[in-house]
């Protein structure tokens, strides 16, 4: 691990934690009106692997015959870790019209609740079905299916403009010049916008020197 990238990020994170960054301002805009949103960069992530550990061994007797057994119930996995996952908050500050940029916008939230109001149309014109193959009635499947295929349709575009949501909260936090540099010493860091609990943040716990 470079020492220079570890050294970054532990500036951010004692930018972050004293209040240094991020700007009252919208990130992305300049908005005064914005909120303090969070968001987390795993820089990077320990390689861990796993390896069995064998449990112990007994003596016993059968008639005259000593016996050396294996007691497998002794056997574990044991976690094999290297390196150290670096983890950094990196808040911003986004007014409501960015934030729902960030999301893909509002013609990514139209199409999201048109494909849901299809699918949920789908599911209820499904229950009219079964209950006409009951009582005799005209309902026939190949109606919901067409349903069905519009709300996935529908939903497609909807999708790949929120899956353009990395690219856009890079965009944003390339506009604060401690979070621009961090980026560029982590290109491949992957985001979150809540905290990956599991791991532990080499820069924060002082770890992961080498």
């Amino acid at each position: 691990m470079s020492k220079d990238k570890l050294a970054t990020a532990r500036r951010v994170l004692a930018q972050v934690q004293d209040g240094t960054i991020p700007d009252s301002k919208c990130a992305n805009c300049g908005n005064p009106h914005a909120e303090r949103r969070s968001f987390y960069a795993v820089c990077e992530r320990a390689q861990r692997s796993y390896e069995s550990e064998k449990g112990g061994f007994w003596i016993g007797i059968f008639g005259w015959f000593p016996l050396v057994l294996h007691d497998g119930s002794g056997d574990k996995l044991v976690e094999i870790r290297e390196g150290e996952d670096i983890v950094v908050p990196v808040p911003l500050a986004i007014c409501d019209a960015c934030d729902r940029e960030l999301y893909g916008g509002d013609t990514a939230r139209l199409l999201s609740i048109t494909s849901q109001l299809f699918l949920l149309g789908g599911f209820g014109l499904l229950a009219a079905w079964v209950v006409s193959q009951i009582m005799g009635g005209p309902i026939r499947f190949l109606w919901i299916a067409i349903i069905f295929g519009i709300a996935v349709l529908i939903n497609f575009p909807a999708d790949f403009l929120q899956s353009r949501w990395r690219k856009q909260l890079i965009g944003y936090l390339n506009k604060v010049p401690a979070y621009a540099e961090l980026m560029e010493a982590y290109p491949e860091a992957e985001l979150f916008a809540t905290k990956p609990t599991e791991l532990l943040s080499s820069a924060e716990s002082g770890q992961g020197d080498s």
